[in-house]
């Protein structure tokens, strides 16, 4: 944590941090042993300042997918069953450009941006139960999150299958009144999920809509963090 202060504060640099923390530790009764005691420390403490740029980074780029992807969503809902010209005839050459009323209101929360939240509060669940308890399913744990997004929309999922949406083991997110609104979801996604029988089953429909790619962006952004925000190739 010293060498972090030292580093944030322009008080030393990754080429003298080790030997600043060594010369203000000269009259520790402690001084004899090494700190940071180990490579892994030390490497930290030396590369802080690009460690929290980039995480900074990633949660700035994070918010910005997933805020602008809401508000793109909202936009689009008014239109979205609407043929091209009746677009082009109702707001303009430009087509839509502010928002107009859809759901009752404007900039009202779409069935996408529900699931993309659901999506990424099952991957969050995943990485904290791998961390607790050495294993996980994120497929598993989204298809939960699945679930209890099924709920909010009113529909039963299949008898014997378990999906926490009550007490505490439910969460934050199904708590959320906006998450709980109707937006004409899919009928596939809602038949698929209400036919689910485990959670890491292959849904069992032959659509080809795109509804998993309105919802994806959690993926990808987690993956990209998993790997220290390297390799956006490869996520």
């Amino acid at each position: 944590m010293v060498g972090c202060f030292l580093m944030k504060n322009g008080l030393a640099h990754r080429s003298n941090v080790l030997k600043t923390i060594a010369d203000l530790r000269q009259n520790d009764p402690k001084s004899h042993r090494i700190s940071p005691e180990t490579d892994a420390q030390r490497e930290f403490v030396q590369t802080w300042n690009e460690n929290d740029q980039n995480l900074r980074t990633g949660f700035s780029r994070t918010l910005g997918c997933l805020l602008g992807g809401a508000v793109g969503d909202a936009l689009g809902a008014p239109v979205e069953f609407m043929k091209r010209d009746d677009i082009l005839g109702r707001f303009g050459p430009e087509g839509i450009t502010v928002y107009a009323p859809a759901y009752g209101g404007l900039g009202s929360i779409t069935d996408d941006t529900q699931m993309t939240l659901f999506t990424a509060e099952g991957l969050l669940r995943g990485n904290v139960r791998g961390r607790h308890k050495g294993i996980a399913s994120y497929a598993g744990m989204v298809a939960h999150a699945y679930l209890r997004w099924l709920y909010t929309q009113g529909e039963p999922h299949a008898p014997g299958i378990h999906a926490e949406t009550h007490g505490e083991g439910a969460g934050w997110l199904i708590l959320q009144k906006e998450l709980h609104y109707r937006r004409a979801p899919g009928n596939t996604c809602i038949s698929a999920l209400k036919a689910m029988s485990a959670p890491n089953t292959p849904a069992r429909n032959t659509s080809k809509g795109c509804g998993g790619v309105m919802r994806v962006a959690p993926v990808g952004l987690f993956h990209w963090r998993l790997k220290d925000y390297h390799s956006p190739q490869e996520t």
